[in-house]
């Protein structure tokens, strides 16, 4: 699996501390620094089966709490998903295998695979992220070694991409089933871009990665097939690291299941809401698009998903950000889940692809 070399962990963060402050902010708002802290804000009436899992939970991320724990994060491998969002932060993730298992995807409840950041690098909350569908690459692997993906088409590939999302989802994950309020919500056929993006001075640069999804099939094929054709664009996991920098700059997933928990910002809405309006956010902050190609008109929820509170944010999921114009954004997992696309694009003759 990757390791990031001694100059990536050097890397601070772009979006910190420079950056201005929302005079509107909630007033609901508590930096949580510690467990203590945790049980002040959210009440000490957790069962034992549930204060193992938060216990466990900060065992982990304490490096990460209070201001400039990004700086830790970034030694540890994370790397930013998403720009800064409103009501999220920034999406940090983390692709080494003792923090996520990428062949399956299954969710540790006490180890996170991704934070959510705020402006001066505190720890805002953390997320996991669990397969929505059964991994293609064993199958896809059969079929190449038979020969049979060299006669694939772009078409076929989508009808054959299409079949397997239909016949494989798995169930929601049941990790979380010992709170009541656990919210789970679906991201399905996401691409990002510009992953290890840096600054002029050489800081990670969260406001350069683009996080698109839910595009309908055939496009997020054809998608797939021009990243795999462009010798600039490294895309993770199909092809293989670069030994320079950037290692990879783009990802792909077919999708998954996605559970929050705000353990270092306190949120009024509750420990595993959708999103959480108590955080602060620059000018540069945008909102998760709500434009999806798929045409299911905003996220899946399962369990719950990403409320807005009534419409009380800014950000209404019935008006997207008129600035974004792609189909919205918000963490990538299961990328191994689309390795048979680059096994299909790799050994399918250039006469077919034409």
């Amino acid at each position: 699996m990757l390791k990031i070399n001694s100059t990536i962990l050097a890397i601070g963060i772009a979006c910190g501390s420079t950056l201005g402050f929302n005079s509107s902010a909630s007033a609901h708002t508590a930096d949580i620094t510690n467990l203590a802290e945790f049980y002040d804000y959210y009440g000490d009436d957790f069962n034992e089966e549930q204060k193992d899992i938060i216990e466990g939970v900060f065992s982990n991320i304490e490096p990460y709490l209070g201001p400039g724990g990004v700086k830790n994060a970034i030694s540890d491998g994370f790397i930013p998903l998403t720009p800064q969002w409103i009501d999220h932060g920034v999406h940090w993730f983390n692709y080494n295998p003792e923090y996520i298992d990428i062949t399956d995807m299954e969710a540790n409840p006490y180890k996170p695979a991704g934070l959510n950041i705020g402006l001066n690098g505190e720890l805002l909350g953390v997320f996991w992220a669990s397969e929505l569908y059964k991994p293609l690459v064993p199958v896809f692997q059969q079929l190449q070694q038979s020969g049979a993906l060299d006669s694939l088409t772009p078409e076929q590939l989508t009808e054959l991409y299409a079949q397997h999302k239909a016949t494989t989802e798995r169930p929601t994950p049941t990790v979380f089933d010992m709170f009541p309020d656990a919210q789970w919500h679906q991201h399905k056929d996401v691409l990002i871009e510009n992953l290890y993006a840096v600054d002029e001075d050489g800081n990670l640069d969260p406001q350069q990665v683009d996080f698109q999804q839910s595009y309908d099939d055939a496009t997020f094929i054809a998608e797939i097939l021009k990243s795999l054709d462009d010798p600039d664009s490294i895309l993770f996991p199909l092809e293989e690291p670069s030994n320079s920098f950037p290692p990879f700059n783009r990802g792909v997933s077919a999708g998954f299941h996605m559970i929050h928990m705000w353990v270092g910002k306190g949120n009024h809405a509750g420990l595993f809401a959708g999103t959480n309006q108590d955080i602060e956010y620059s000018a540069e902050a945008i909102c998760e698009s709500t434009t999806f190609q798929d045409g299911s008109g905003g996220h899946d929820h399962s369990h719950g998903g990403h409320d807005h509170d009534g419409g009380h944010s800014p950000c209404n999921p019935t008006n997207p950000n008129p600035t974004q114009t792609v189909p919205e954004p918000s963490s990538f997992l299961g990328l191994l889940l689309l390795g048979f696309l680059g096994l299909a694009k790799k050994y399918r003759t250039s006469s077919v692809k034409n």
